[in-house]
């Protein structure tokens, strides 16, 4: 709690820092300080800033932000030399339908329910009562996580991110589940055995 109080105060110093370059006109929205370094921010503020305009390297940010959001790197990647003259492979997700699945049980307890398939967490939906179906977690999806029934990842181990999260809350788990996210369609009915790993599709319609 501390530390999310820390994260909380630093946001709202560089989010004042943020409006006074709009003011300035440094920057176009204040929220464009987020796609900028301290080290930038603070040398431009000193006057030893590389470049006196920071909206440029914003919106260069902001492309490779989109860019990035479209590529989905494979879990393990091998690098040598210069890292971004290296060609990452990407996964290719796998769509087809498959009646039973199975991963990493990680908390305990059967339950079925409806599927609340969420690929990207700004577009999430309402999980309560559903089971939670994504690619992974960060601390930023346990308000979802927490009214959710079951929680299936494809990524994780038994001390990943979800299983802890998962075996805190008591909530049944399963993590390590290939292609969960794309093999599970949203509002599909599943049962999931967080013991075993054993997940079962009770129908291909979804939506």
């Amino acid at each position: 709690m501390d530390r999310a109080r820390a994260f909380g105060t630093v946001r709202d110093i560089f989010m004042t820092i943020g409006n006074n370059l709009c003011d300035e006109g440094a920057l176009n929205q204040q929220r464009d300080i987020f796609y900028l370094s301290v080290e930038e921010i603070c040398s431009f503020i000193l006057g030893s800033s590389v470049t006196d305009s920071l909206q440029w390297i914003v919106e260069k940010r902001k492309n490779d932000m989109a860019s990035c959001s479209l590529f989905n790197p494979r879990e393990r990647i091998m690098l040598q030399g210069t890292a971004y003259i290296n060609h990452i492979p990407q996964v290719i997700r796998d769509e087809m339908n498959s009646d039973n699945l199975s991963g990493i049980g990680c908390c305990a307890g059967r339950v079925t329910g409806e599927a609340a398939v969420i690929n990207d967490i700004r577009q999430a939906r309402n999980t309560e009562g559903k089971i939670l179906v994504a690619p992974m977690t960060d601390p930023g999806w346990v308000f979802l996580m927490i009214t959710a029934r079951g929680l299936i990842v494809e990524r994780g181990s038994m001390l990943s991110h979800t299983a802890i999260i998962g075996r805190e809350l008591g909530i049944p788990t399963i993590v390590g589940v290939k292609n969960a996210a794309g093999i599970i369609k949203n509002g599909q009915t599943i049962s999931m055995d967080g013991h075993s790993g054993e997940i079962i599709i009770h129908d291909q319609e979804g939506m």
